[in-house]
């Protein structure tokens, strides 16, 4: 799919389109093994592209927009993967990124949630992005407001992407799926970025005793209030356990998963994507964490 593809979706906002039905309640797709439960007069219509299937749902007044984005995905695809192959071949030029954390739904689903802000014609456009890859397959759930509107289309908009459910979950083992012919789109995408990609199982978890502790989100060196709080505990069992809300929605969201101490770093590393670790470093019960745009994060142990 063509970046523009987005941007076209997110002027449907302002100027709608023409779609297959009206809807309302449960949507359901057994094949790709998900619901969504829209309300009294949302519109949906969906398309293939490549070998993803994408649903496209907007509101009855058309000021707000949720799409679903699934496909069969390879079984070396991971969440983190699937988010920034995501952020980087399907989101137009001049997004802005505001976050990207992990994230849990209320219906239980781990996998990731991004933040952006699109400008068009002057107007600022508020996106949401959830990614998740389970049961053999991947997920990119997003819905678009335009940021003069949260406040009114908000709670609408939320009550959709909380009602997603994937059948089945908790995730089952599936078996393996063969592919009889070469996929293409996002599946496409991440299946040539899986060939390259590189994960380490950690096998050789430690601690180091004066490590342990609760620390507390105290700065950041941008300056940006993004958060109404955020707290890591290392646990003495070499476990921890990361929380955050964001401000914007309220989200509460983190991550767990183990620790190893090596000097004065320590790094965190995620048991549901194995492929994401993070590295602190702690002194003197300073924790600071460097980002790769260079924004440097501090902690203080409570």
């Amino acid at each position: 799919m063509k970046r523009i593809t987005i941007v076209v979706f997110a002027l449907t906002i302002a100027i709608g389109f023409n779609v297959s039905k009206a809807c309302a309640q449960w949507q359901t797709d057994s094949k790709y093994g998900f619901k969504i439960k829209l309300p009294q007069g949302w519109t949906q219509k969906s398309h293939m592209d490549g070998s993803d299937k994408v649903y496209d749902y907007q509101s009855a007044d058309n000021n707000a927009a949720v799409q679903l984005r699934v496909f069969d995905a390879d079984s070396r695809v991971t969440t983190a993967m699937l988010a920034q192959v995501y952020e980087q071949k399907m989101l137009p030029q001049g997004t802005q990124k505001q976050s990207l954390v992990n994230h849990t739904t209320t219906n239980g689903i781990p996998g990731m949630m991004g933040l952006y802000v699109l400008k068009y014609n002057n107007v600022d456009v508020n996106m949401a992005a959830f990614y998740t890859v389970q049961n053999s397959k991947g997920y990119v759930l997003t819905a678009i407001i335009p940021a003069s509107m949260i406040s009114q289309k908000g709670p609408e908009v939320k009550s959709v992407t909380q009602s997603f459910v994937i059948d089945g979950f908790p995730k089952q083992t599936v078996a393996k799926q063969k592919t009889t012919q070469q996929p293409s789109g996002l599946n496409s995408l991440l299946n040539k970025a899986s060939q390259t990609a590189n994960t380490t199982a950690v096998t050789d978890i430690g601690n180091e005793p004066s490590m342990v502790g609760h620390y507390n989100f105290v700065s950041r060196s941008d300056g940006k209030d993004l958060l109404n709080y955020w707290y890591i505990i290392l646990n003495k069992d070499g476990t921890y356990i990361d929380r955050h809300q964001l401000k914007e929605g309220n989200y509460t969201t983190g991550d767990e998963g183990t620790w190893k101490a090596s000097g004065k770093q320590v790094t965190l590393y995620n048991k549901y994507h194995p492929a994401v670790n993070t590295t602190y470093t702690i002194e003197n019960g300073q924790m600071k964490q460097v980002s790769s745009s260079g924004t440097v994060f501090y902690f203080k142990k409570q």
